[in-house]
Formats: C-alpha cells, sequence, structure tokens
C-alpha cells in the first residue's frame, strides 16, 4: 500500500495498552528448525541424587519425535524437573526480534477465587505474535531478490505482509508464518503500533492467510489492479477471491 497508507507506524497514545492488537513489542522469537536439540539428564531420578548429575545435549530429527521407541517422548519422570514420561525438554535457538501483536488474552471472568487461583497457571497472560524480519540492511543491501520484495509488496505471498521503511524502522516484512504464543513477562513494549488504516490492511491480509479468502470490503484486489495497470504487478500470482456474503 506504498503511496496510498501515510504511516505504517504510529506511537501508541498516552492512554493506549502497551499490548494491545497491532502493538509492536520486542520478543525472543524462536527460528522454524528442522532439528531438535533434546536436554538429556544423566540421572533418571535427579530427585534421589541430583547432585551428582549433569546433562547434555541430544540432536533429534522430526522422525526420532514420532517414533516411541527413540526415547524421547517415552522414559522415565524426572520429578526434579518436573518432567513427565511424555515430555521432553528441548535448546531451541532464538533471536530477539520486534513482533506484532496478533491476539489478546481475555481475562478469566465468571470465576471464583479458588477456581481462578487454579486455573491461571493453565492459563497465564500470553500473546499470539508475528515476527518481524527485515528485508534490507547495511550490511545486507541484496538479502533478498529486488523481485521478491517486490511480491511482497505487491500481496503475491499471503505469509508475508510488507513494512515500508519509516523512521528507525528498516524495510521489512511480518511474517504470518512464524505466529507463535509469547509469555507476557517476555515481552518488552516498543510504545510503538500499526496505524488504523495499516491495521486494516493487516487484518484483511492476515484473513487471507488463515482462511484463504480475504473478507468482502477488502482494499487489496483494488490495490493489486491499480500495480497492474502501471505495468508494476505483471501477473496474477498471488490473486485471492474475495469471501461471499
Amino acid at each position: 500500500m506504498e503511496g496510498i497508507l501515510k504511516n505504517y507506524i504510529v506511537p501508541l497514545g498516552t492512554d493506549e495498552p502497551f499490548f494491545s492488537r497491532g502493538a509492536i513489542a520486542w520478543a525472543p522469537s524462536a527460528f522454524l528448525l528442522e532439528e531438535f536439540q533434546e536436554i538429556k539428564f544423566s540421572n533418571p531420578n535427579p530427585a534421589v541424587d541430583f547432585g551428582k548429575g549433569f546433562i547434555t545435549l541430544q540432536k533429534r530429527t522430526p522422525e526420532d519425535c514420532h517414533n516411541r521407541n527413540s526415547g524421547m517422548f517415552s522414559h522415565l519422570p524426572i520429578h526434579a524437573v518436573q518432567l513427565r514420561a511424555n515430555e521432553s525438554w528441548g535448546a531451541l535457538k532464538f533471536k530477539m526480534r520486534k513482533v506484532v501483536i496478533l491476539s489478546v488474552g481475555i481475562e478469566l471472568t465468571g470465576l471464583g477465587e479458588r477456581a481462578t487461583r487454579k486455573l491461571s497457571p493453565r492459563f497465564a497472560d500470553c500473546f499470539v505474535c508475528a515476527p518481524i524480519y527485515t528485508l534490507k540492511s547495511e550490511t545486507e543491501p541484496e538479502k533478498y531478490p529486488a523481485s521478491f520484495i517486490e511480491g511482497i509488496k505487491a500481496y503475491s505471498f499471503p505469509m508475508a505482509f510488507h513494512l515500508k521503511e519509516e523512521g528507525a524502522m528498516r524495510e521489512s516484512c511480518v511474517r504470518f508464518d512464524r505466529m507463535q504464543p509469547i509469555a507476557k513477562p517476555f515481552l518488552k513494549p516498543e510504545k510503538k503500533r500499526l496505524s488504523d488504516d495499516c491495521l486494516k490492511v493487516f487484518e484483511d491480509w492476515l484473513f487471507n492467510y488463515i482462511f484463504g479468502v480475504l473478507p468482502e470490503k477488502s482494499d487489496i484486489p483494488e490495490y493489486r489492479a491499480l500495480l497492474k495497470e502501471s505495468g508494476i504487478l505483471k501477473s496474477d500470482v498471488g490473486m485471492v477471491p474475495l469471501a461471499k456474503t
């Protein structure tokens, strides 16, 4: 929507919450890896003799995760770390990234004090967030092919939403295919959010990613038509239907 949206990102108002839908925050975002490093405990029951135990990392594959004989999710419980027989601890790679908050937790209302205390640990405050990936940087000016970036700008890839360079924000994209829940204590507010106009288009594109169609009154098809008329968009790649009433 370059040339149409005046601003993509605006500062939070003084009375706006830090963690609202469309707000931007910093969070440790997990990498999507095809290899899992399992934390192996040397003592199957360190509650008995925890002082003599140690841990190591063992590389695991997706096949290991599904194989009951691999011992990854079928082992003796480890009580000292509250690890059940069908659970495993893993070492994952994270990077501190800016994220866009997609969903906001709902308070547990209408419950008694006892029920609330019991349920709160199982439904702790967390937010579904989509990480922001930079498309260009000073060290990597050609990080991605120009045609790929133009495709993101033209809404040709449903898993990515383009954010233009604005202020201290480099040209980047929000990755819907990397959405993940993040506990509230791990979020640090950036005190910025998507502008109202940008959030409308953002939510339309997120709707398309989830349901495979755009909302009925989305402006994205009209924008793509303008790009096609101007010769910037040379194909119908990424064109999706509007939702039916």
